[in-house]
């Protein structure tokens, strides 16, 4: 609360509380007047719950969230760790987009012919999970250089020859000129443009014919990155 983190970050201390405080409440409640509030322990969060269940559970769309705005607002639960003010609360922006993600990388997918040299990589541990989790096609797993992702790629089991590259919004390099030496083509293939989401304008790429060691580029990244640079960055 102090330094302004995400919420969810204090879920771990929710089961001491939980089971401390049940132990606490049947203990205060056991003997007296006061077993006749027992009722009331047991009332007062579902009453909490029900005055709170819109703004503290995802069950509205973007559409219905952005009519009641003032009311969000009110909490300050549309303020993001930017600092800022958003339309929705960040922790629902985060998660929008992703089936858009898994179905422009499967389309990917899709116009590469060596699919067995072919790696996913991504900008960041959500964008790689997103694909793994929402992907209809039977393809590569998704990897990043971000969390224990970076622990997990395949760099010893195939030489790769094509890789389908998601790069994050803040990307300035629309056009990968940075990747064109590396490969024979390079291929824009789209975006996610969900309005809400969080990863809007997140683009994915085909780098197809590689001329280089992908597999010696990412070993090299791994290692500077682990405490031992990476054109694909």
């Amino acid at each position: 609360a102090l330094l302004r983190a995400k919420s969810y970050y204090t879920i771990g201390l929710y089961p001491i509380f939980l089971a401390f405080g049940s132990v606490y409440l049947e203990k205060l409640l056991d003997s007296g007047w006061l077993r006749y509030l027992r009722p009331v322990a047991v009332l007062v969060p579902i009453i909490i719950f029900i005055l709170s269940f819109q703004l503290m559970l995802p069950v509205l769309s973007p559409e219905e969230i952005v009519s009641k705005s003032e009311l969000f607002e009110k909490f300050n639960l549309n303020r993001w760790e930017d600092g800022e003010v958003h339309r929705l609360p960040q922790d629902y922006a985060d998660m929008l987009g992703w089936r858009e993600l898994a179905g422009i990388v499967d389309s990917a997918f899709v116009l590469i012919d060596d699919k067995e040299n072919t790696i996913i990589h991504c900008d960041n541990y959500g964008q790689a999970g997103a694909i793994n989790y929402y992907s209809k096609q039977k393809h590569a797993q998704a990897y990043t250089m971000s969390a224990d992702y970076i622990n997990w790629y395949p760099l010893d089991e195939f030489e790769i020859n094509n890789v389908i590259l998601v790069k994050e919004r803040f990307d300035t390099d629309k056009d990968r000129e940075k990747e064109k030496p590396l490969f024979e083509n390079v291929t824009f293939v789209g975006e996610i443009e969900n309005e809400y989401a969080r990863e809007r304008g997140t683009r994915v790429y085909v780098l197809a014919g590689a001329r280089q060691s992908i597999n010696e580029i990412l070993k090299e990244e791994i290692r500077r990155r682990t405490g031992g640079g990476n054109i694909l960055e």
